[in-house]
């Protein structure tokens, strides 16, 4: 299973503004915290911040993205502006600077003479500094545009500019409340007129979804569930997730659980509404895992007195691990099942909906068609605060990747439990699975690499060269990928495509010392003695003690009849292995030759 340590499952965790107090006395040379006052303390799970004038009216405006919804707020700053500031936007030469100017260090020094300053509101400090930066913060950048706050002052002497290429230049006759263009050379401050563009953005506050005592878990990943069983009160086996006309909730329930009967008593009293949304409930007590066989009676008991009219019966212990299993892969989370906890699947089988919880009849009703939407869709709806999603190319991959690691942590998890049959119908489902994205065809192609090896390991052959070829199709610059078609084609007795995967696992990771060996010996069955041994030299290096590899370079070369040099290497193996039979007969033989050649 992907490792899933290191993620952030913080959030409501409130945004912090500080506010720099400078000379103030009242702020005792501290930063106040201005948090609440602000009405920035958004409970988002903040990450990044952009500064910005954004809609050019002299103030500082800000963009914010959360890891959780809403992902961007546009902050725009509405505080009086009574006060001056100056803009510049810095052009480096391109060639001794860069044509950003990052890293320059720039100094408006001010003229304080016609200031109004009050021991409430000091005058502004005489010179102020910034440096211009790429980036601020967590994957941001605000804008290149510096501005200056300048409070009361409203005389600029001069902007000094310390460019990056470590000369400065002064700029002169820039006004307060002016935006301005400072191109390294030429020494003149030029006034920026702002873009002619009207910027409008809707007015909106987050709407938090209304609380409810349990999780409602709309999924964006649509898993396919295994073919699950479980047990009628009877004590017979029934299918669950057959394919059937319409969505299926699986609810998971006990006798001594409150929530749970309260949740039953309501699925009994909307039936009607329920069935005419075309959805079938299996309603499965979990109290004979724990009671045994007698529990059956009693949980049927119940459900005759409340009158339930839907399907019921006993959850197996292979049918709760499944569904363990999903969840734990969906939501990353290894607590177990709380009761009631329910699963709306789609017609077709998929995973659409978990409850941790209990499950209201009108969010059962409104979540039945989830699984017919698209993936930006379900993406949209997932989300836990009202909004609407960033459609790009970026998102799209990301989503693609999750889906992969869905389908991946699944299949992982059922093969760790010994469930192979319900992991083979993952591998076989990630196999349709088409994704741009890189990132998921790397996962994907994992899957299949995995997939193909349990199927080796029940000695399927064609089944499993099947997946390998499936893996490189989805990654093709994966040695081990190509190493393992090749070992399964040898299997299948296909010499030829053997031979083409270990060269290309080879040309991919020349160090791949197996594929070496086993082309070495594919070529030595075909006779290409002098293919072989160009492998064999190659093993022998990284192999010194593998006295088989000397041996079969030997034979390569006396096939050649390069009997001195085969000799040295049959006595290479007997150095390493002194009883090795093949390797001594072959030494005599050469030994033979030799004198024959030197008669």
């Amino acid at each position: 299973m992907l490792n899933q340590g290191g993620r952030s499952f913080s959030g409501k965790e409130r945004h912090c503004i500080f506010l720099n107090t400078g000379n103030d006395p009242r702020g005792n040379g501290q930063f106040a915290n201005v948090s609440a006052i602000t009405g920035l303390d958004f409970p988002d799970d903040g990450r990044a911040i952009g500064v910005v004038d954004w809609d050019q009216d002299g103030d500082q405006d800000l963009w914010l993205s959360n890891r959780n919804a809403p992902r961007l707020r546009f902050m725009r700053n509405e505080m009086p502006a009574d006060k001056n500031y100056v803009a510049l936007r810095l052009v480096g030469n391109g060639t001794t600077t860069n044509h950003d100017a990052i890293g320059a260090r720039i100094e408006v020094v001010l003229d304080h003479s016609h200031s109004k300053a009050t021991t409430e509101s000091p005058a502004v400090a005489e010179t102020l500094i910034q440096s211009l930066r790429a980036g601020e913060g967590f994957l941001a950048q605000s804008s290149k545009w510096v501005h200056f706050g300048l409070g009361d002052a409203n005389t600029i002497k001069h902007v000094a500019v310390h460019w990056p290429n470590g000369k400065v230049e002064n700029f002169n006759n820039l006004k307060v409340n002016h935006r301005y263009t400072l191109v390294q050379g030429s020494a003149t401050a030029t006034e920026a007129t702002p873009p002619d563009r009207t910027i409008e953005l809707a007015t909106s506050s987050a709407k938090k979804k209304s609380a409810i005592p349990s999780m409602r878990i709309p999924l964006v990943a649509l898993l396919r569930v295994p073919d699950l069983n479980y047990l009628d009160f009877r004590g017979n086996r029934q299918s669950l997730t057959t394919v059937s006309s319409g969505p299926l909730l699986i609810n998971l329930w006990s006798t001594s659980c409150k929530p749970c009967l309260e949740e039953l008593n309501d699925f009994t009293k909307r039936s009607e509404d329920i069935r005419s949304a075309g959805i079938r409930i299996v309603a499965l007590s979990i109290d004979g895992l724990e009671k045994g066989p007698d529990a059956a009676d009693a949980s049927q008991e119940v459900l005759a007195k409340m009158g339930f009219p839907f399907d019921a019966g006993e959850a197996t212990k292979e049918l709760i691990q499944v569904l363990y299993s999903l969840k734990k892969s969906l939501l990353f989370s290894a607590q177990e099942l709380p009761l009631p906890t329910s699963f709306l699947l789609d017609a077709s089988g998929r995973l659409a909906v978990i409850y941790l919880g209990p499950v209201s009849v009108d969010n059962l009703l409104e979540d039945r068609h989830h699984a017919s939407l698209t993936t930006e869709e379900r993406y949209e709806r997932s989300a836990a605060l009202v909004g609407s999603m960033l459609k790009n190319d970026v998102t799209n991959k990301i989503l693609e990747k999750n889906e992969a690691i869905a389908f991946y942590n699944f299949a992982d998890s059922l093969r760790e439990q010994g469930l192979r049959r319900e992991a083979d119908l993952q591998f076989a489902e990630a196999a349709k699975l088409q994704h741009s994205s890189p990132n998921a065809k790397k996962l994907v192609a994992e899957m299949l690499f995995k997939w193909s090896n349990l199927l080796a390991a029940d000695e399927n052959w064609s089944d499993a060269a099947s997946a390998a070829r499936k893996a490189i199709d989805k990654s093709p610059e994966n040695a081990k990928y190509h190493y393992n078609l090749g070992v399964l084609s040898k299997r299948l007795g296909d010499l030829q495509t053997a031979q083409e995967h270990y060269e290309n696992a080879i040309e991919i990771d020349p160090d791949l010392i197996s594929a070496h060996v086993n082309l070495a010996m594919i070529l030595a069955k075909k006779k290409e003695w002098k293919k072989a041994e160009k492998y064999f030299r190659r093993v022998s290096h990284a192999r010194p003690h593998d006295a088989e590899i000397f041996y079969n370079l030997g034979v390569a070369l006396a096939e050649q009849d390069k009997w001195q040099e085969a000799s040295n290497q049959f006595r290479q193996a007997l150095k390493i292995r002194p009883y090795f039979s093949q390797a001594s007969k072959y030494l005599d033989r050469a030994k033979q030759n030799l004198k024959e050649e030197q008669k």
